[in-house]
This record gives C-alpha cells, structure tokens and sequence, in this order.
C-alpha cells in the first residue's frame, strides 16, 4: 500500500494539472500538451506520467466535466422543488457548460449513456411535486433541456448575449414549455 501523504500530492498535482488545462484549452481548444504543460509549472515528465496522451487528457477532463455537472444535479435534488430551485440549477449548469465549452467535439451525447448526469429523475421528482407537466416522459425533458443547454453554451446563432441571458433564455424556454399548468382556468 502506498503512502497516504504521496497519494494525496498526487492527487493535488492531478487537480492543478486539470485546472490548468481548463483555463489553456478554453482559450485556445488546439492547445498541445507542451503548451498545457508551460501553464502548470509542472514538469512535462509529470505530465506524461499521468496523462500519457492528449486524448488520456481530454477523457480526464470529460469525466471530471461529468462528474461536476452530476454534482449540480444532485445538489439541486437537495433544495426545494420549486421553480427558483430550477432556475438557479439553469445557471449553475450553464456556467459549468462555458467552462467545459471547448470539450464540445471530443464527445457525442449518444456515448454517455441514459441519463449521465441525474437530470432525469430530478425532473421525475419536479413531476411528481407537480412544478413540471406530469404528460411529459421525463427522459424527455432531460433531452430537451440538454439541448437547449448545449445550444445556448456553444451560442452559434450568438442568441445569448451574456452567460447570465443565456441562463434566462435556459430557464425561460425549458419552464415556459414544461411547467405544469392550472388546467382548470
């Protein structure tokens, strides 16, 4: 067994090695391991150790992309089930999404699964509360906010025009078309 001390150092220059490969491919996506490398202050060597591959990289940082947005999710499963709730979870996912923006050609969405992030039974458990349209497959729900995140992060059509619009605009289109209705006036 290994020394719990070095494990954790390793652990620490993992993190700072991603860190800084955030902030290097969010400016430049085409970025080469050297280049990362320069940013970290971290031996090349060290690098290479870890990540032998700028593909070895990019699956790290995709997993530690997934695995944050899961934590959003599941924090927002934490609060009340309201539409705040959900509103503040549209800013926090797409805050998450800017950062992670320039991974967008290094995965299909097909390859990660049913339901990678928990957004599904997060929106099953707004149906149940009755925020969300009960006649709505909750998969479906979590496709098309997916889509629309998607959408609004890569900003193509340049529709948003700040990341804070672009949350509106997330919340606004997502709730304006699932959110459960008095049916009865």
């Amino acid at each position: 067994m290994g020394d719990p001390e070095r494990r954790s150092d390793a652990r620490r220059t993992s993190r700072r090695l991603l860190d800084a490969a955030i902030a290097v491919l969010g400016e430049n996506p085409g970025a080469s391991m050297d280049q990362i490398a320069a940013a970290t202050e971290i031996h090349r060597s060290t690098i290479y150790r870890r990540f032998p591959t700028r593909e070895a990289l990019v699956d790290a940082l995709l997993e530690r992309a997934r695995v944050e947005a899961s934590a959003i999710v599941a924090r927002a499963a934490t609060q009340p089930t309201d539409l705040q709730s959900l509103r503040t979870m549209c800013v926090e996912i797409l805050t998450h999404g800017s950062r992670y923006a320039f991974l967008e050609h290094h995965y299909h969405e097909a390859d990660l699964g049913p339901d990678p992030i928990g957004l599904t039974r997060l929106f099953r458990r707004y149906q149940r509360a009755g925020v969300l349209r009960s006649d709505l497959a909750p998969g479906w729900l979590s496709s098309a906010f997916t889509a629309l995140a998607v959408d609004l992060i890569e900003n193509k059509r340049g529709i948003a025009r700040s990341p804070a619009h672009a949350a509106e605009l997330l919340s606004e289109t997502f709730l304006g078309g699932t959110q459960q209705r008095d049916l009865q006036g």
